[in-house]
């Protein structure tokens, strides 16, 4: 079988990308817009972007000034914020509609 992404063919080297980050200052506790702030911005260095996810609607998703919407399925889950072709450096603002949580934001290996 071939590989899916870069990051799985042999012999691939990757650069080991940004910690998992508990936004609500835990893993046993979300971060909620309204109750924590208007938005979530960080910077992170990676292949990818994920969001763990709990609650309905939407989460307006800004990755270096280019805004974006994706759905947050009530079913809590991993969701794609953001994929980039190598290991690369980024900005990132989270804008969830009210009530969706967001557990933690993981990130993926880049190759260089």
């Amino acid at each position: 079988m071939d590989p899916l992404r870069a990051t799985d063919a042999p012999g691939a080297r990757v650069i080991p990308p940004t910690p998992e980050l508990f936004p609500g200052g835990s893993w046993e506790r979300p971060w909620v817009a309204g109750e924590d702030g208007e938005d979530l911005a960080l910077d992170y260095q990676a292949g990818s972007a994920f969001a763990t996810v709990e609650g309905g609607g939407e989460i307006e998703v800004e990755i270096d000034g280019e805004w974006r919407t994706i759905p947050a399925d009530p079913t809590p889950g991993l969701r794609t914020l953001a994929e980039h072709p190598r290991h690369e450096a980024h900005s990132l603002v989270l804008r969830p509609s009210e009530g969706v949580k967001i557990w933690s934001i993981g990130f993926a290996p880049g190759i260089p």
